[in-house]
């Protein structure tokens, strides 16, 4: 259930690999967003995946990215 999962925000991202797993890397970047200050990425989580659930992952988030796209265009239509 969904009642366990732990949520945290990231800003940033990256990606490591080897023959058989891809792990990334999340954190908080407090420089994003223009903003300049003295403080170090804040990394919070490493998930390694295996090369078919990358591959999955990637086509998840192909698409959502798409339907995201998708609405906004529609959006700015309708403006």
């Amino acid at each position: 259930t969904t009642a366990n999962l732990q949520t945290t925000y990231s800003n940033m991202v990256r990606g490591l690999m080897t023959a058989e797993e891809i792990m990334l890397d999340f954190g908080f970047n407090p420089n994003s967003g223009g903003r300049v200050v003295d403080e170090p990425v804040d990394l919070r989580s490493r998930i390694i995946l295996s090369i078919p659930s990358a591959a999955r992952l990637h086509q998840l988030l192909h698409t959502l990215l798409t339907k995201r796209q998708e609405a906004v265009q529609q959006a700015m239509a309708r403006q």
